[in-house]
């Protein structure tokens, strides 16, 4: 396993695994930063930088996440040994947005709204003690969009 130590201002990335080409690391790879100043900065860097930088880190993290897909990987010995992972996933990638689906404009919007508001009531459901969780019914014949209008909505 080789690593390479990165400087950027200040900031220290190890990389190891240099042989993974992925955009998405393997579970055994860490990246990290090291932070170094003077001591003088102590209180302001331990106080409301980290504070801060934890913040916006979770904020970048939760804008730039993917989508997973997962699936479940039955096996003949499903209950011995539990070395191996018995759940899978893959990224999610569709093409589909708000945009393109071909729908009535009002109702489109009356849905994006919907889950828009729905998003936002995270704390609201906490609050009252109830499940965080929307449906809704789609039906139709096959290849009516059903399945496209999921997708959408999984990206908005």
């Amino acid at each position: 396993m080789s690593s390479m130590v990165l400087k950027f201002g200040g900031c220290y990335t190890k990389i190891t695994n240099l042989q993974s080409s992925s955009y998405y690391p393997a579970s055994n790879e860490k990246r990290y930063f090291k932070l170094s100043f003077n001591k003088k900065h102590r209180e302001i860097i331990t106080g409301s930088y980290i504070d801060h930088v934890i913040k916006e880190g979770k904020n970048v993290a939760s804008t730039n996440r993917t989508g997973k897909l997962y699936s479940n990987n039955p096996s003949e010995d499903w209950y011995s040994g539990w070395k191996e992972p018995k759940w899978s996933h893959v990224f999610f990638e569709h093409p589909a947005t708000f945009d393109t689906l071909a729908m009535e404009t009002k109702k489109k919007d009356i849905i994006k709204k919907d889950l828009k508001k729905f998003k936002q009531g995270k704390d609201y459901y906490k609050k009252i003690g109830k499940a965080w969780k929307r449906g809704y019914l789609l039906y139709g014949p096959p290849g009516t969009g059903k399945s496209t209008m999921i997708a959408a909505m999984a990206k908005l």
